[in-house]
């Protein structure tokens, strides 16, 4: 008998996230919990992604980290595995923690 997940990732949807030209980790992409883009006539695309940050040794682990500093340049891919196209490119201009 075949296995019936064969292939099934291919069907998800996935993202790439880059900023300032380096592709997100797999431990960076792993915490990021969604991925939005609006796409307007005549303004200018938006987009904005979730982190959910981890707790080490009683610090945040990624709320200050360099990484998502403001004026970053980001690019997102978004699409299928093996499929993925570009979508949006733009700087980090707003950082809104959320602890709840």
């Amino acid at each position: 008998m075949s296995d019936p997940f064969v292939g099934v990732s291919y069907y998800a949807p996935a993202f790439e996230i880059s900023i300032e030209g380096t592709s997100l980790t797999a431990e960076q992409a792993g915490i990021i919990k969604s991925v939005s883009i609006t796409k307007q006539i005549n303004q200018s695309d938006t987009f904005s992604f979730e982190v959910q940050d981890l707790l080490e040794n009683g610090n945040f682990k990624w709320l200050g980290n360099d990484l998502f500093k403001y004026g970053k340049k980001v690019t997102i891919k978004m699409g299928y595995p093996g499929n993925l196209t570009h979508q949006c490119e733009g700087h980090i201009q707003t950082i809104e923690p959320k602890f709840y």
